[in-house]
């Protein structure tokens, strides 16, 4: 009998145990969960009215060399090229403004003097000016990276405005 007793003894205390545990892992996932509430508006809004739902790439040539990075991404800068490519892009290329630097990677750097490649795409040129070159822009679009060139770029671009 004094064996059966010890034994039930252990067992409360490993019941006794777990149980305070549980306690202890539930009070701390509800104060974290008030500590860091999720905003569903900040995950909710894209960065401008101009970010289209669906397929970012969606009238592209040749998506399969491009990563998308961001589906939608709001930039500005001076246009410091402007050339029509043979596929019938517009191929718009940008000096970014100082806080848009983050749309850049090495290739931009490397390859493209620093700047960020803008590619509009003939089903888009009804509604999107031409920008001219040395005008400041303000431009959307998703950010992709590009396989062939390796550098990050606008594709499509959604939609330029001149400041």
């Amino acid at each position: 009998m004094r064996f059966r007793l010890s034994q039930l003894q252990f067992r409360r205390r490993y019941l006794v145990v777990s149980v305070v545990l549980m306690v202890v892992a539930a009070f701390l996932i509800v104060r974290f969960n008030a500590a860091n509430p999720s905003d569903p508006q900040k995950v909710a809004s894209p960065p401008s009215p101009q970010c289209r739902k669906g397929n970012p790439l969606e009238g592209v040539s040749n998506p399969l060399r491009l990563r998308v990075i961001s589906d939608c991404e709001v930039g500005s800068g001076i246009v410091k090229s402007v050339n029509l490519q043979d596929d019938g892009d517009w191929r718009i290329d940008v000096s970014l403004s100082p806080p848009y630097g983050k749309l850049l990677d090495a290739g931009n750097v490397n390859r493209q003097n620093g700047w960020l490649v803008l590619e509009l795409i003939p089903r888009d040129q009804a509604t999107i000016s031409v920008p001219l070159v040395g005008k400041q822009i303000s431009f959307v679009g998703p950010l992709v990276y590009d396989s062939e060139n390796y550098w990050n770029a606008i594709y499509p671009v959604r939609s330029i405005q001149g400041d």
